[in-house]
């Protein structure tokens, strides 16, 4: 019996898989359990993020903006950050109402490539940079953010 990695070669790839499956050592279903269609469509669902496995959080006034000037808000915003391969995703819920959190989601390798650029790894300065404009969780460029 020749074993490579713990693995056992005696049994065809079918049968390995199908050991692998009554052993609890293979999480992924059998192959004829799943069409491709259904595993495309659990591909794409988006898992919910905790703040306590986020990269980053804090807790901040966001200040409001219209017209280029910034104002102080009363309210303070509990704002995470997660920073994936696949994408970046800022949080910002009030920590005095009940209201729905903001969000900001940055996918698509373009994308995240320019903000890397810009901020890599710093981020405070994505927070400092953050701005609730018309309703809506802002990031802006941090050249024009002035604190």
């Amino acid at each position: 019996m020749n074993k490579t990695s713990g693995i056992d070669l005696k049994y065809s790839s079918g049968d390995l898989i199908d050991n692998l499956h009554n052993q609890n050592h293979l999480v992924l279903p059998k192959k004829s359990s799943l069409s491709r269609k259904q595993i495309l469509a659990q591909l794409r669902v988006r898992p919910t993020f905790d703040p306590l496995e986020a990269d980053f959080t804090q807790t901040v006034k966001i200040p409001f903006r219209e017209n280029k000037v910034d104002s102080e808000q009363p309210n303070p915003f509990e704002v995470s950050i997660h920073d994936t391969p696949a994408e970046f995703l800022i949080k910002a819920q009030s920590t005095q109402s009940t209201q729905a959190p903001f969000e900001i989601r940055i996918t698509g390798d373009k994308n995240l490539k320019k903000l890397r650029a810009q901020f890599g790894t710093r981020y405070q300065q994505v927070v400092d940079s953050l701005r609730i404009m018309n309703e809506q969780l802002a990031l802006l460029n941090p050249t024009s953010v002035q604190r």
